[in-house]
């Protein structure tokens, strides 16, 4: 499975990641304007904003058309412009009923 600091991610724009249907979860989550290495890796790391020690609050990153699409002015993202999240606040870092799928990053791929 993909994760948010693997070099791919870091190349696909927000027009790529929204040109197909589904909504597909890469363990990351873009939240109080960073980008985590991986979902559960945010948990607790911003108590004032957003992320406190609880796995339903991360924003999980995603690519798909079906995913939240936050195109402009949604903080940082670990995609290369705009964010799509495949789950908010309520499920987090955990299973979503949007979810389609994950996204898997080829080993060695640059």
């Amino acid at each position: 499975m993909c994760r948010g600091l693997d070099a791919p991610v870091g190349r696909v724009t927000f027009q790529q990641a929204t040109s197909f249907l589904g909504c597909f979860a890469f363990d990351t989550a873009h939240d109080c304007n960073a980008c985590y290495p991986t979902c559960r890796g945010s948990i607790g790391q911003c108590l004032t904003c957003c992320v406190p020690n609880n796995p339903t609050d991360p924003d999980m990153g995603g690519v798909g058309a079906n995913c939240v699409q936050l195109p402009f002015g949604s903080g940082a993202s670990c995609l290369a412009s705009g964010r799509v999240d495949a789950s908010q606040n309520t499920t987090g870092c955990q299973w979503n009923p949007m979810i389609t799928g994950v996204t898997c990053c080829r080993d060695g791929a640059t």
